[in-house]
């Protein structure tokens, strides 16, 4: 393990000695987490937090947290400082928090059915927590707000591609059908299969929770389709393996509506997926901008410039998308399913 400085004041509030080992931990885009070694038989997570979260989301994974490990859920527990403190601030203003350590393995192998079932008892599970969290991130899922972030930057694009792209998103998204009416639940709004512990090669809890919040179930459907066909797009011409996305949706079914029909299901999760895969286009063809002033992260010593770094996930959004619709489309290949 190679060693990451923590700041002396954060140590001195979580720790009782000088950590063995420090280890960054890779995965997250947005905080910084380290795997602590304080001795061969003891690991703690320890977190900086971005700017962008604040210290209330730590209150909020407190509270959901509880709530699913009363449900029998292995959710990484929050350690609090010597002072029972949720987080600790350093010097220079930056919050830090630490978790307990979860054992897990690798998720090779795990059949895609797991991941849909452990969705949908998480669904299960938070829709009985009545609590609002206090911390969203700001916008986050709000689309109506990216396509209009969007409409401003097109005279910005920096290519005819760029900005015929963003015409065909933003027509798509006007002229998209709103997905069925459902109660809003707390969700974790992030549920990629990264985001998801295995051992012995099945899904047993989620991890990163700064996204959570209180919004439509489809989000998490939706996202967690769009991560595995992300994930298992194959050569060229363009397609993805079926199988996967199918089965993820048949064992989320089983938890969360098994009397439903299936294909009038299957289609409404395509439906959602679509949904989330024209707003992450939104967010790649409006994040333009360099230097401080754009959100996504870009590597300035192999692309020209963040377009540059963004048009290879905008483009693939948008195959995943135009892929989608075939899905929809084209009944016969339901007959697989």
């Amino acid at each position: 393990m190679e060693h990451i400085p923590i700041p002396a004041e954060i140590k001195a509030a979580y720790l009782d000695q000088e950590p063995e080992a420090v280890k960054i931990l890779g995965g997250g885009i947005i905080n910084t987490t380290l795997l602590v070694l304080l001795r061969p038989s003891e690991k703690i997570i320890m977190q900086q937090l971005h700017p962008i979260i604040e210290p209330t989301q730590t209150a909020d994974y407190q509270i959901i947290s509880q709530h699913l490990r009363r449900d029998g859920w292995e959710i990484p527990a929050l350690v609090p400082t010597k002072d029972g403190a949720l987080y600790a601030t350093a010097q220079d203003g930056k919050h830090w928090r630490a978790f307990e350590f979860v054992d897990s393995d690798s998720s090779q192998g795990a059949p895609m059915v797991s991941y849909g079932t452990i969705l949908g008892r998480l669904h299960r599970s938070l829709g009985s927590l009545a609590y609002t969290p206090q911390f969203r991130i700001p916008h986050f899922h709000d689309t109506k707000h990216y396509a209009k972030v969007l409409e401003e930057s097109l005279p910005h694009l920096t290519n005819s591609s760029a900005q015929s792209s963003a015409e065909f998103v933003l027509r798509e998204f006007a002229n998209s059908i709103a997905l069925p009416e459902i109660k809003e639940q707390i969700i974790h709004a992030d549920p990629k299969t990264e985001n998801i512990l295995t051992r012995n090669g099945v899904p047993f809890t989620f991890i990163d929770w700064d996204t959570a919040m209180k919004s439509s179930p489809w989000i998490d459907i939706g996202d967690m389709l769009r991560s595995v066909m992300n994930q298992n797009r194959l050569g060229k011409p363009y397609r993805h393996p079926l199988n996967g996305t199918y089965e993820i949706i048949e064992g989320y079914q089983q938890i969360v509506s098994p009397g439903s029909d299936p294909g009038e299901f299957r289609n409404t999760c395509f439906q959602a997926t679509g949904a989330i895969v024209l707003e992450l286009a939104m967010r790649y063809l409006a994040d333009y901008q360099d230097g401080d002033k754009g959100y996504f992260s870009w590597d300035s010593t192999r692309f020209a410039s963040r377009h540059d770094h963004n048009s290879r996930p905008a483009f693939e959004c948008l195959l995943d998308f135009n892929y989608l619709k075939e899905l929809k489309e084209d009944s016969n290949r339901y007959q697989e399913f």
